[in-house]
């Protein structure tokens, strides 16, 4: 299930696997959306080419920024998140809006 605005996304990988239940589902996906908003409101940090995956607490960041800063920032942002017990960062740096 993908949500999001321009090319970024709000990815619940629970429901790929089959083996949790509807409100585990329902759980990460809000907590996908909490984490996607924190970001968006962040100074120096474009959500535009940024997915964010949840999935019992653990988050995941994949995409791309324009600056190291916004990588870094991002996990700050994510780690402050109530409800996040990790952040596994894969942005790369790279040209935002393609």
């Amino acid at each position: 299930m993908a949500k999001g605005g321009a090319s970024g996304a709000i990815v619940d990988e629970s429901s790929q696997i089959g083996l949790t239940s509807k409100a585990d589902r329902h759980a990460d996906r809000q907590l996908a959306k909490k984490v996607r908003a924190a970001l968006g409101k962040a100074k120096d940090v474009s959500v535009a080419n940024i997915t964010v995956r949840a999935r019992g607490g653990a988050v995941t960041l994949q995409g791309s920024v324009r600056e190291q800063p916004a990588i870094e920032k991002a996990t700050q942002v994510a780690k402050g998140v109530a409800g996040v017990t990790s952040v596994k960062n894969a942005l790369t740096i790279g040209p935002v809006g393609q």
